[in-house]
């Protein structure tokens, strides 16, 4: 594993968030959007298996973070071997359903190479001129999270969708949301990023802890691979133009928003 993972695991869920930290979720597009250049999915490609360690979140985010890292470099090495780079397959499978579902919504969607920051560059002004709005997703915490000892893993991600106007960068829709991770945790994380949507996962299948995780590679996988589609159809069904006249202002009954 390259040392850049170790750094990008220390800046995830909290550092990684700035440029959403504590604006107000809105989900449906305020505007009359019509082309969408989906830049770069941001996600540190590795798979996080995180159990949460209540002595270290009692020191904040980045001890925890920090403290654990090592055993996740670990962990994920162990469990890809089982299943077969799933986080590389989780990042397609997200990308492909969202644009599909965006397709439905009838936008027209260009995937970009450019990072969202690199969008921005006098070099890219006409591109710019052409588009609508810039979409851009950060992926945290995709793997499995447990909320302490003795406590089962379930499969999880962490999910920052905006989409900013490119003209003058106003937000024209926001969601921040996490599945398979327990609402407290979710209040810890929430104080670095603002509001999050909690969504209560507790029919799907757990894992008693990690030795149960590897020894059911493909029943975790597709669980997860699972949530990823879903997390995608989420912002996809959020994604809905109020200008149209399809449009419906989506809230699952199994989302609680959570305010630090």
């Amino acid at each position: 594993m390259k040392p850049v993972h170790i750094i990008a695991i220390t800046a995830s869920l909290f550092l990684s968030s700035c440029a959403s930290m504590h604006k107000p979720i809105q989900v449906g597009v305020k505007a009359d959007v019509k082309v969408i250049d989906l830049v770069r999915i941001e996600y540190d490609d590795m798979l996080k298996i995180r159990r949460l360690n209540p002595f270290l979140a009692l020191m904040g985010t980045s001890a925890m973070v920090l403290m654990d890292s090592g055993i996740i470099l670990y962990q994920e090495s162990e469990y890809e071997k089982r299943a077969n780079d799933v986080s590389t397959i989780s990042s397609k499978q997200f990308q492909e359903v969202l644009v599909r579902k965006l397709k439905k919504n009838g936008y027209k969607i260009r995937l970009s190479k450019l990072r969202y920051w690199d969008y921005f560059k006098p070099a890219n002004k006409k591109l710019r001129s052409t588009s609508d709005g810039i979409l851009r997703i950060k992926l945290d915490q995709l793997g499995f999270w447990s909320d302490g000892l003795g406590v089962p893993y379930s499969a999880s991600i962490f999910v920052i969708a905006e989409l900013i106007d490119p003209v003058t960068r106003e937000t024209l829709y926001l969601d921040r949301f996490a599945v398979g991770i327990h609402e407290k945790s979710l209040r810890l994380f929430s104080a670095y990023t603002g509001p999050i949507h909690h969504i209560n996962r507790s029919p799907h299948p757990s894992y008693d802890n990690f030795r149960d995780l590897l020894a059911n590679p493909k029943e975790s996988r597709e669980d997860l691979l699972q949530v990823v589609r879903n997390a995608a159809l989420r912002i996809g069904k959020g994604m809905q133009n109020v200008n149209s006249r399809n449009y419906v202002a989506y809230e699952s009954k199994d989302v609680k928003l959570l305010i630090p």
